[in-house]
This record gives C-alpha cells, structure tokens and sequence, in this order.
C-alpha cells in the first residue's frame, strides 16, 4: 500500500512540474541538469534530450557572466534555504529573457545539498512594459514643463504685444501727422 501510495505522489509530481506554467530544473550537485519541463523546452528553444546531463550555466548563461553565476549559485546552495532572485535566462538562438527565479535546495538525511530545484517565470515583456511606462511618464513631465514653460513665456509676451499694438497706434497718429506737414 505504501509503495502505490508513493508512486501515485511521485507521478503526480511529475505531471505537477511537466505542465507548470514556468521553468522548471532540476540540477544536480554540479549543476548538470537532470529535470527540464515542457515550458523550460518552450522558453529555451532547446529540446529535453540536448540538456540532460549538461551544465545549466553552459546553456543558459552568458559566458561573460558565468564566473558571477557559479559564485552565486555556490553562495544559495551552501545557504540550503528558499531564494529568489532575478537573472537572465539564454535561449537557443542566443536571445537574452529577464527571469524571475527562485532556488530551492534539496537536502539529504545527511543535510547536505543532493540536488537544487530552479523555478523560473519569464519576466521580459513584464520588465519592458515597466520601462515603456517609466518613458510615458517621464514624457508626460516633460509635456507639463514645456506647457508651463509655455505659459510662463505667454504672459510677458501678452504684455508686450499689447503695448507693441500701443506703440504702432501712435506711430500712426504721428505719421498722419507728418504726412500733412510735407504736403502743405
């Protein structure tokens, strides 16, 4: 009974994680990957069988930031708790996807890390409606300031255009003025 028990959970699970709605990995001690859902397999462009046993790091980082990943990765495993954190995720044809991660650390009877779950949720069309939104605002400050700024300039020159209308209506007066002295 146990044993059935224990496999209906275990085939739960793993229908649970094959059709989550996020990247799910599963990597070893040495951070060879030995469980890639289906989404992992949509959002990387990269097929199951071409990541089993490989290193995540390899795949999914770039080779610029490698160093900081495994530095970082070390740091949260050795941690052994639950860790969130934002990075950037390679796909297979070289794009670069904002992630949202989160690392969860298998501990064995012994207490030591047997293996890590990564938790990924694509946050890159989240991240540039973010940015899109911060230039809107920042042009709608800029629309007010230049509609002040307008206004500001508007009053003075209100002002002298009507003492200019002013001016134009003596030198006019003055002109009819002159105008019959050099007839006469």
């Amino acid at each position: 009974v146990h044993f059935e028990e224990a496999m209906f959970y275990r085939n739960y699970l793993e229908n649970l994680i094959e059709h989550a709605g996020a990247i799910f990995l599963v990597l070893d001690r040495r951070s060879r990957i030995q469980l890639f859902n289906r989404y992992a397999e949509e959002k990387s462009g990269y097929r199951r069988e071409e990541v089993i046993g490989r290193l995540a790091a390899r795949l999914f980082v770039s080779a610029d930031k490698r160093e900081d990943y495994f530095r970082r990765m070390s740091d949260l495993i050795g941690s052994r708790v639950l860790t969130s954190f934002q990075g950037e995720f390679r796909t297979k044809s070289g794009r670069v996807r904002k992630t949202q991660f989160t690392l969860i650390p298998v501990v064995n009877a012994k207490g030591e890390v047997e293996q890590s779950i990564l938790m990924g949720e694509d946050i890159t069309d989240l991240k540039n409606l973010e940015r899109q939104l911060v230039e809107t605002g920042r042009l709608a400050a800029l629309g007010q300031l230049a509609a002040a700024v307008a206004h500001d300039l508007n009053n003075p020159l209100s002002v002298m255009s009507a003492q200019m209308q002013l001016l134009s209506q003596e030198i006019s007066a003055d002109e009819g003025k002159m105008a019959q002295r050099v007839r006469k």
